[in-house]
């Protein structure tokens, strides 16, 4: 408890820092309200400004900023409930798409964890028992990508960044593997406090750069990545990276869900051009896109990147086959690109 209590008090006194940089969601801005209508009874903060640490302890069971599944309790007894039918009906179709790919070794090995006390999947298969959740078991497969198309390719202690990194599940994924890397998650300075406190709860010794590491560095290069496990870098601070920074650049999703000028401002950005390697899996046509950016234009050809000469693999996306809803609504197809520049 005192190391949980501990890491608290740090997580707070990262978003204190936040809010006095003015980074944090303006309430006068429509995405800080569409943020608020998602969160419903569990605001990240207080009416006194101050982080709920209630909401930081369970955020993956209400689903802070990103939507996951199961969204109900599956060990309940009522299994005749629709909402159980139509949760069970998707855990198997997720799982059996994974054992088509043969990716059930590492769900084995890295099960879905308990922090931010999610609800989870379970399967049973050849006397093995597997606990997941639908964003878990997607990243499990993006792994597998790694290990068959990257992991032979990139340098030793590569540097890799993440657009719309969420919480870490494929950071946290890489570094159990055992991967020899330094990982920088980009996204919204609310949901990298849940990234420091999921990333810092897995790894208590991880050596983790948040807003105080940051603040005073306008050309974050190479050498400032090599010095930690994990770069939490707000999108405000994105400007800040130097070309010839990143060996890896990642998007799984968020990239086809911006509107085009948050898009262009990723992607027309020196790190993103002067990357090594790409991985991308994101959607082919434009879709409604979030909840935070509304409909988007942005399609597979507006990745200047993807060349046929250059790519490792491309294809569509196996595992990218429905919404977070409690429906099994099947979404528009995804595709997946890993390359060279």
């Amino acid at each position: 408890m005192n190391a949980e209590n501990s890491l608290l008090g740090e997580v707070a006194a990262e978003a204190g820092m936040y809010a006095r940089a003015g980074l944090l969601f303006d309430g006068n801005e429509i995405h800080a309200r569409v943020w608020q209508l998602r969160l419903g009874k569990t605001p990240l903060f207080t009416e006194n400004g101050e982080l709920n640490l209630d909401a930081m302890i369970n955020f993956r069971r209400n689903f802070l900023f990103v939507g996951d599944n199961p969204q109900i309790d599956m060990t309940a007894t009522n299994r005749s409930d629709p909402s159980h039918v139509a949760e069970s009906n998707k855990a198997r179709l997720l799982f059996s798409t994974l054992a088509a790919k043969k990716c059930t070794a590492l769900l084995k090995r890295y099960p879905a964890t308990d922090t931010g006390n999610p609800y989870t999947y379970a399967a049973d298969q050849d006397g093995e028992h597997y606990c997941f959740t639908h964003r878990w078991i997607k990243h499990i497969y993006s792994l597998h990508l790694f290990d068959t198309f990257l992991a032979k390719r990139l340098p030793p202690n590569f540097v890799s960044l993440d657009i719309g990194a969420s919480y870490g599940v494929f950071q946290y994924l890489m570094r159990k593997h055992g991967v020899a890397c330094h990982q920088v998650l980009v996204d919204f300075p609310e949901q990298l406090l849940l990234a420091r406190y999921f990333l810092q709860k897995s790894f208590p010794d991880a050596k983790i750069a948040g807003i105080r590491e940051l603040a005073n560095v306008t050309n974050i290069d190479r050498q400032f990545f090599k010095q930690y496990d994990f770069v939490l870098l707000p999108w405000q601070w994105y400007e800040r990276l130097a070309a010839n920074s990143v060996d890896l650049f990642l998007s799984f999703a968020c990239l086809g869900e911006l509107k085009r000028e948050l898009f262009d401002y990723y992607t027309l950005h020196a790190a993103y051009k002067t990357a090594n390697f790409y991985f991308l899996v994101n959607p082919v046509a434009a879709t409604a896109g979030s909840l935070h950016s509304g409909n988007t234009d942005i399609n597979l050809l507006d990745y200047d990147v993807i060349s046929k000469a250059k790519a490792v693999h491309f294809s569509y996306s196996p595992i990218n086959l429905m919404t977070y809803s409690l429906q099994s609504v099947r979404l528009a197809p995804f595709f997946e690109y890993i390359g060279i520049r």
